[in-house]
């Protein structure tokens, strides 16, 4: 019975990403080893970062290898894609595959049979990786195949600077979308406590209005009546001290006007 794909998504033009993390694509590189074995190699590419994210190299690649080396990459770089472009080999449209990111919630966008310029990016770098790594080494072995395709790999995030990244290495420019994000959050962050606090000064504003302004303009209305009441027979003695009562209750309401209102 033909199965549901519940990942696959329809084709339609991509839009380009605006972060990381928000676009891989890859693809397979085929070579041999100097007595004629055949190796598979499969490329990860972030597209905004250009970053090499991994090359996988063994004699073969299944769609549960994929998945798994998918899956170091997510805990290596500590963010899983929302999307990844691929073609339709048998190891990409495999079950485990779909599975994968069915359950990790990343959808899968795959280019149209025979039409390779629409995953351009990784076409283009696994081009850099034949051209410059494959075409120039004699693999004697699968580890030693191996530790020479990571060089490269490392050496191509390191110390390649692209013009598309302002001639940044793609290490380089992680790095600066990394402080980027981490300062916009901070940012953020104390907009939204500057604002908490705010709220809490006007509601703490609000119960000290209440609960003091009005008893003390009572008590400064009583204070004046008591004045007018006792000023025939008051002593100097008791007015001094009715004044200075008024002038602290006066300066009292003063201080909640202005903290209420700064």
């Amino acid at each position: 019975r033909k199965r549901k794909r519940v990942s696959r998504e329809a084709r339609l033009p991509l839009e380009a990403p605006s972060g990381p993390n928000q676009l891989w694509c890859l693809d397979f590189v085929s070579d041999s080893l100097s007595w004629g074995r055949k190796i598979r190699m499969l490329s990860v590419e972030d597209v905004f970062t250009r970053e090499a994210l991994a090359i996988e190299v063994d004699t073969s690649l299944s769609g549960v290898r994929v998945a798994r080396v998918l899956d170091r990459v997510i805990g290596e770089h500590g963010g899983r894609p929302e999307e990844i472009v691929l073609d339709n080999g048998p190891e990409l449209t495999s079950r485990a595959l779909d599975q994968w990111a069915y359950e990790r919630g990343v959808r899968l966008r795959f280019i149209d049979p025979g039409k390779p310029h629409q995953n351009g990016f990784i076409e283009s770098f696994n081009g850099r990786l034949r051209d410059e790594c494959l075409n120039e080494h004699w693999f004697l072995s699968l580890p030693h195949a191996r530790r020479t395709i990571e060089d490269w790999r490392i050496d191509y995030n390191q110390n390649r600077p692209h013009s598309s990244l302002g001639n940044l290495t793609p290490d380089e420019f992680r790095l600066i979308i990394r402080r980027a994000v981490e300062k916009r959050s901070l940012v953020l962050e104390t907009i939204a406590l500057r604002r908490e606090r705010e709220l809490l000064r006007e509601h703490f504003a609000a119960i000290v209005s209440h609960e003091l302004t009005a008893p003390l303009a009572a008590v400064q209305q009583n204070l004046f009546a008591l004045e007018r009441e006792l000023a025939p027979a008051a002593t100097e003695d008791q007015r001094s001290r009715l004044v200075r009562i008024k002038t602290r209750v006066a300066d009292l309401l003063q201080l909640i006007d202005t903290w209420r209102r700064g």
